[in-house]
């Protein structure tokens, strides 16, 4: 019996890309309807500014990976509240305490994650981690600024990578090369 994987047909690929299309679309109503507080009168202009961003998000992406999946969304925001409030009590805290020492460096991440949104959702949200600052990209390198050392320093990095990479469908191998999931 032949193991052989059989590729994905047409109509796969063009119900996957309804998918993101759809979580695209809702995900900037929910902002439209946050941020006019659910105004009835609003979606006379809110309907079209959605079609309009939905419709420069869609031809604006380059590559794999180029909307996130609903469900991982979900995800990845409570990942993403979580870490935001680890991190700002975190450096509140070197802040107060006394003789709390912080250790700035700098340390050099060879990024797994493809040219494009996955990567940038990666670089913005590295921001966001524990006394950490995403400086500069060189190539497929992050220079990443701390504020303290720790004998894991890239284990926080990985985690988020590999959070970021299955927001957008894709996995980190071990190699740190990246996959499409199936």
């Amino acid at each position: 019996m032949d193991e052989t994987p059989r590729p994905r047909g047409r109509a796969h690929a063009i119900r996957a890309a309804a998918r993101s299309h759809v979580a695209v679309v809702l995900l900037f109503a929910a902002t439209w309807w946050v941020l006019t507080g659910g105004a009835s009168h609003s979606w006379l202009v809110g309907v079209p500014a959605i079609a309009a961003a939905t419709w420069w998000s869609v031809c604006h992406a380059e590559g794999p990976g180029r909307l996130p999946r609903p469900f991982a969304l979900a995800r990845f925001a409570f990942y993403f509240l979580g870490e935001s409030f680890r991190s700002g009590t975190y450096v509140a805290g070197l802040a107060v305490r006394p003789g709390a020492r912080p250790t700035p460096h700098f340390v050099c991440f060879a990024l797994s994650l493809p040219a494009g949104p996955a990567r940038w959702t990666f670089l913005n949200t590295v921001s966001l981690l524990p006394g950490t600052l995403s400086a500069v990209i060189v190539g497929d390198a992050l220079m990443v600024h701390r504020i303290s050392t720790g004998p894991h320093e890239d284990a926080d990095l990985r985690e988020c990578e590999g959070r970021v990479a299955r927001l957008y469908g894709l996995r980190v191998a071990g190699d740190g090369g990246v996959q499409r999931d199936a």
